[in-house]
């Protein structure tokens, strides 16, 4: 291996323990039902932030029912605002009726 290839390694790594570092802090003041929603939506974060994420719900070391109720409080909360988007779309199809009569 060159030393170009490693010293970009090794800038790499230390790039992510920074902004590890600067999730890890942030991340403290979160509700864990928060913490358990960038887990569950990846697709929407940068890896270091769900790891972060799961590294500061397991120093939490929350029960087995406990982390059963926060699953259930995501779940509900995905359920409340899929009926809140349902219904703003819901209203967007009327004004746009409206305005084609």
């Amino acid at each position: 291996m060159s030393v170009c290839f490693l010293a970009h390694k090794s800038w790499r790594v230390n790039e992510v323990i920074k902004i590890m570092s600067e999730y890890s802090e942030k991340f403290k003041s979160f509700p864990s039902s928060k913490l358990l929603r960038i887990i569950e939506e990846a697709d929407s974060y940068q890896v270091e932030a769900v790891e972060a994420a799961k590294i500061e719900l397991v120093t939490r070391n929350l029960s087995e029912d406990e982390i059963q109720s926060l699953e259930e409080e995501v779940s509900r909360t995905k359920a409340e605002e899929k009926v809140k988007e349902q219904r703003f779309e819901s209203v967007k199809v009327k004004q746009l009726a409206w305005e084609i009569i």
